[in-house]
């Protein structure tokens, strides 16, 4: 099938974004897709913080947990059977959320499908809104216990500072922290500086700081995509000019926001 992304070299900096469905999207709509991992998400040093989080969830001292990317979750995951080793009846996180009915929510729908695969029910934004549309369900089922956020240490609080301002009592526990990728190849550092990359994927804040960072802002002429407005507003706040934001926070649909802005182009 021939698309307006047919041919088109797009630069996806950040390697999550492939097992969001970018990848995929982007093959599928037959564009030839540049992955450069400029940033990478790693276990934070100390997990004592981690492991008090996982043990507090499991006693039921939270209402909600609210898990902020597809990383933390991973990173949760890993550390539960490790915490609950003694504890053969909590399996996963899965365990400790059900034994103590802890309500789920996912910002985004790479989270959400992550959840899932370890068959944990979640709520989701409505599409095409952010994080912060998320306190509306919680407050309709608020019974005045506590909110834990897991999060990247890059992470904006939109979340939970709108949760305090609604007097939601909110405890914050950081489950990775982003750090530099590899050197991009200098084949890719060549395309980029001879203008030869036609868009950009942004799928999260660190992506836009990882590019910046180790490849510079974008051209003029390349057409720049933010998966959500907060990407897109650090993509502004870093001197990167923002073409198209998609409609709904997944990476198949900033891949169509893409299409459509070629098409526009003409």
């Amino acid at each position: 099938m021939t698309t307006t992304l047919t041919g088109r070299t797009v630069l996806v900096p950040d390697s999550a974004s492939v097992t969001g469905g970018a990848l995929a999207a982007l093959v599928e709509a037959g564009a030839r897709p540049l992955v450069v991992p400029l940033i990478e998400a790693r276990p934070v040093p100390d997990r004592s913080r981690l492991d008090a989080a996982l043990r507090a969830i499991r006693d039921g001292q939270y209402g909600w947990l609210a898990v902020t990317s597809a990383a933390s979750v991973r990173m949760l995951s890993a550390r539960a059977p490790i915490v609950f080793a003694d504890e053969p009846d909590l399996v996963g996180l899965r365990g400790p959320i059900r034994a103590s009915r802890t309500r789920v929510a996912a910002v985004g729908d790479a989270t959400g499908r992550v959840l899932a695969a370890l068959g944990i029910r979640c709520v989701l934004p409505e599409r095409g809104s952010g994080p912060v549309a998320l306190i509306g369900p919680m407050l309709c089922s608020a019974d005045g216990s506590a909110v834990l956020v897991a999060r990247g240490n890059l992470v904006g609080p939109s979340l939970p500072d709108a949760l305090r301002g609604n007097g939601v009592t909110v405890d914050e526990v950081v489950t990775h922290i982003t750090v530099r990728g590899e050197d991009p190849p200098a084949r890719a550092r060549a395309s980029w500086v001879a203008g030869l990359v036609d868009a950009v994927l942004l799928t999260s804040p660190r992506a836009v700081r990882g590019m910046v960072d180790r490849l510079g802002p974008p051209l003029d002429g390349m057409v720049v995509g933010c998966i959500d407005q907060a990407t897109a507003d650090v993509a502004t706040a870093s001197g990167v000019h923002v073409d198209t934001i998609s409609t709904e926070p997944t990476a198949p649909g900033l891949v169509e926001a893409l299409r459509v802005t070629f098409e526009e182009l003409g």
